[in-house]
């Protein structure tokens, strides 16, 4: 048999309908069918680490209920942005990066010095406290040891 050959577009699969040959004048139907693939979300580059179950997806697709990126203390994380139309099964994998921190001394509602930047990967230890503020009568000090929270290493 010679059939003319089938369409062909991203992201659709097409075959001829079934047909029994009969004494009669037979019309064959092209079906599309619009192929379905798998979107994975993962937290780490290794993909050891599947955020939410995957779901199934056709280039017809225009909305995905994404899972909430894991959080890491110190870190801003969120998905990029992927392709939906693409003819493949995808893997998203969370990006992060450092939350900037600051930190400032004040003495009596007045910032002394200048506000301190710093993230989670920082040496502490290298933070300069300004000098404290000079008052006729008082000793001003600054407490012996600031505590910084968050020094992680998840990367």
């Amino acid at each position: 048999t010679n059939f003319p050959a089938l369409p062909t577009e991203v992201g659709y699969t097409y075959d001829w309908e079934s047909y029994t040959i009969a004494a009669e004048d037979i019309t064959v139907w092209c079906d599309r069918t619009a192929n379905i693939h798998t979107l994975k979300f993962f937290e780490d580059e290794a993909k050891t680490i599947q955020v939410g179950e995957t779901i199934n997806f056709t280039c017809e697709t225009t909305e995905i209920d994404e899972p909430e990126v894991p959080v890491h203390p110190g870190y801003d994380g969120y998905w990029p942005q992927y392709d939906l139309t693409l003819d493949q099964d995808l893997e998203v994998v969370a990006e992060y990066v450092l939350h900037r921190y600051y930190l400032q001394f004040v003495f009596e509602g007045i910032q002394v010095g200048e506000l301190i930047s710093y993230n989670v990967e920082d040496n502490y230890e290298d933070i300069i406290k300004p000098e404290a503020p000079v008052v006729k009568g008082y000793d001003v000090l600054w407490p012996e040891n600031v505590t910084l929270q968050y020094h992680h290493n998840y990367f």
